[in-house]
């Protein structure tokens, strides 16, 4: 079978992506209805795989598969929670770094992107107010990661044996909003606090924490042998607000 050359395989990308962003809106039921094929269709693809590969053909199908199955972001319409559309700049610089190809785990490995790393984290950190020798900090692919991340700093902080000598023989208490996620329970779990550990504060107008309410909880927690670890009010889908008494 022939090699595929750069321009063929971005040609594919390129017509499949052409024609997915054109895409009328469809009804929902036309929508559920045609995605009850989907995972037969995929099956039938991977299944049918040959070792030596399927070529150009293969390839532009697979493309036109998954695009016709996938959420157009590139239409007027789209509107997500979590992503935004995407952008000519950002297309054009993820192939930029998907080619570059470079390994940012040491500074030695990715010179350049390590030092844009560092003073894009230090812009986020502006964005909170933090522009001490401290601020700046990591990215990472999502809130979940982000509550666990923040959680096992907390707690190597507050109690630094337990990071060494494992098993927490202490009782914790991590406060958040009531209309926190799901994933600081799991974020409790996985550092070994225990979902038991995971208390949630009421909240007044607008989904706020309510202070009151805190500051009695806290005071609780003490007088029940816990630790205070954190104050999460940031691991939410929707909205992170505090309020001031």
């Amino acid at each position: 079978m022939p090699k595929l050359t750069h321009d063929q395989l971005l040609r594919s990308v390129e017509g499949a992506t052409i024609q997915h962003s054109g895409t009328a809106v469809e009804h929902q039921d036309e929508k559920q209805q045609r995605l009850s094929s989907l995972t037969s269709k995929i099956e039938d693809i991977l299944t049918s795989f040959p070792a030596e590969g399927t070529g150009l053909e293969g390839f532009s199908d697979a493309i036109n598969l998954l695009s016709s199955y996938s959420v157009n972001t590139s239409s007027r319409g789209f509107l997500g929670k979590l992503v935004s559309g995407p952008s000519l700049p950002g297309i054009a610089a993820d192939l930029y770094v998907s080619i570059l190809n470079n390994n940012g785990h040491v500074w030695r490995t990715s010179p350049a992107l390590s030092t844009v790393e560092r003073h894009v984290s230090l812009e986020l950190a502006k964005l909170f107010d933090l522009r001490g020798p401290y601020a700046g900090g990591v990215t990472v692919p999502g809130g979940a990661a982000g509550s666990m991340l923040a959680m096992l700093v907390a707690r190597n902080i507050i109690s630094p044996d337990v990071k060494i000598q494992g098993r927490a023989s202490k009782k914790y208490a991590i406060f958040v909003s009531e209309s926190a996620h799901y994933s600081i329970s799991n974020a409790a779990q996985i550092v070994g606090l225990g979902s038991d550990s995971v208390i949630r504060v009421p909240t007044v107008d607008n989904e706020i924490m309510d202070m009151l309410s805190l500051e009695n909880l806290v005071r609780a927690a003490v007088d029940s042998d816990k630790i205070p670890l954190m104050i999460s009010h940031l691991s939410r889908c929707v909205k992170g607000e505090l309020k001031t008494r």
